[in-house]
């Protein structure tokens, strides 16, 4: 399976998304923000890490890449694509994830980590030897919040 991994200017996590997607048994397709092609892959990851920083909206940006203008029809049309850290960042100004993103005003971020589940065909972390499931590593401040 070919899947293409997006680098955008000032990406940080390109190299770590190729990775796995070989290490999982796919064929990682680099794909350059100003391409205007997908290159026939079967699905897309847009990695996380940025150096620009949240306040310049580096989403709300990226959406005129002429990469998303082929990849925003291929997934309307059932192509899957996997948006980590800031590459949902990037879907989000396109409106391909449904739903909808509030603001944390209270800025109440909880900071544990999230619980992992394997399945059959998905090699995982063991359970820890107590029996209790693996655990991640501790997610950004910004990933999870609550309001009071």
């Amino acid at each position: 399976m070919k899947i293409g991994v997006v680098t955008f200017p000032g990406s940080l996590d390109d190299h770590d998304a190729s990775r796995a997607v070989r290490v999982a048994g796919g064929e990682p397709v680099s794909l350059w923000h100003g391409d205007d092609s997908l290159r026939e892959v079967d699905a897309v990851v847009l990695p996380g890490g940025f150096s620009y920083g949240d306040y310049l909206r580096a989403g709300a940006i990226a959406r005129f890449a002429p990469v998303l203008s082929a990849l925003i029809p291929a997934a309307r049309g059932g192509l899957p694509v996997l948006g980590l850290c800031h590459g949902f960042q990037i879907l989000w100004p396109s409106h391909l994830p449904p739903g909808a993103v509030s603001q944390d005003h209270h800025r109440n971020c909880l900071r544990r980590p999230p619980p992992l589940h394997g399945q059959p065909h998905v090699p995982a972390r063991p359970p820890h030897p107590d029996g209790s499931p693996a655990r991640g590593p501790r997610p950004p401040a910004r990933s999870v919040s609550a309001r009071p």
